[in-house]
Order: structure tokens, then sequence, then C-alpha cells
């Protein structure tokens, strides 16, 4: 018996499993991925050929081999313990392999959660610049000195909301034209955050190999 012999509900079946082992197999290399899957599937159809029962179907049985071998991440977990008991590598090297890809995922995804944090927050203070430049002109704005920017937000004299850089602040270069920046610049950032967030629920996923 071979693969192209087994019906199509065996075949998926057997296939997501394996996908399942495959994806929490991080830190190993592509080629010894694949060699350890290729050697498990053929393991489980050589089951399937010699000890299926007569009045067993090959479904029951095959959902009875993947109970007994274990789900994928316990087997995942196993495979790569011992890939790490037996690596002569430093420490640092046998964590790597250890943690696989989730370390840079859980790292990266950090990042960009901060990232989008900030992107979320500054495109709200844009948004509430250009609106109170309608109201108060004077205390919202780009305001920029001789020695540089000085400040960019809604600024009075017993508050701040942006981002004030020195005293004082200089001139609002803009004038009216904070308006459309206001609202142009605090849409493109805010659809960067929710860009960013969405990579964030992906790199989440990813991290948990679903």
């Amino acid at each position: 018996m071979d693969e192209k012999s087994l019906s199509k509900e065996i075949v998926k079946i057997l296939e997501d499993y394996l996908r399942s082992l495959k994806a929490r197999l991080k830190g190993l290399p592509a080629s010894e991925k694949e060699e350890i899957i290729k050697e498990i599937r053929a393991d489980i159809i050589m089951e399937l050929k010699e000890k299926k029962k007569d009045d067993e179907s090959e479904i029951e049985f095959l959902l009875s081999t993947l109970k007994k071998i274990g789900e994928p991440e316990e087997i995942a977990e196993e495979i790569i313990s011992r890939r790490v008991l037996s690596f002569k590598g430093n420490f640092v090297k046998r964590f790597l392999i250890f943690t696989g890809n989730s370390l840079t995922y859980a790292l990266l995804g950090l990042f960009s959660s901060f990232l989008s944090f900030s992107f979320y927050c500054f495109g709200f203070i844009l948004f509430a610049m250009a609106i109170v430049k309608i109201f108060f002109p004077a205390n919202a704005g780009l305001f920029i000195s001789e020695k540089g920017l000085g400040g960019i937000g809604i600024f009075f004299d017993s508050s701040a909301i942006g981002i004030d850089i020195m005293e004082p602040r200089g001139k609002d270069v803009l004038g009216l034209w904070n308006i459309p920046f206001g609202i142009i610049s605090g849409f493109l950032l805010v659809t960067a955050g929710n860009f960013l967030t969405l990579k964030l629920g992906k790199i989440g996923k990813k991290l948990l190999g679903v």
C-alpha cells in the first residue's frame, strides 16, 4: 500500500496532522523537517498496510494510530528536545534551536506593538491639532524656532498635547495649513497603526503555531 492507494479522506487526515507537526518544528533546518515528516508518513502508511484489522475501517485505524502517536505539539516538543540534547554547539545555539523562531517573532511582535501604539497616539494628536487649530489658532500647529523644531501639537499655558521640544517654540510655520496637514498625516499614521496591528496578529499566530 502506498499513498496513491489511500482514499482522499485518509490522505486529508494524514496531511493535516503532518502539516500541523511540521509547523511546530521551529528552529530545525528545512531539510531535517522534511526528513522527519517523510519518515513519520512512511511509518504510518506501513502501519495501515500491516496492522489494520479486517473489521476496522482505514479511517478508524488511522485516527487510532494518530492518537497513540500523540498530538503534533507533543511530538514536536519531544523531537526538538532530543535535537537540543544531541546538539554539540554552545548554549546560545542550543537555546535558539529550542526556541526556534518564537523568540524572533516575540521580539518582532513587541516592536510592532510599540510602533503601532505610537502611530495611533500621534495620529490622534494630529487629528486633535487640526480641530483645535480652527478654534484656537495660536495654540496648535507646527512650531519652528531659530534653533530648529520647537514642537508640534496643542500647547496651552498649563498643558500640552504633542511633542514639546524646546522653549521658546518659535512661530507656527504652517498657519491654517495645519488643518489639512493634521488630518492627512493623522489618517496616514492611524492607517499605518492598523496595518501593524494586522501584522502583529499574524505574528501572534506564528508564535502560537496556528
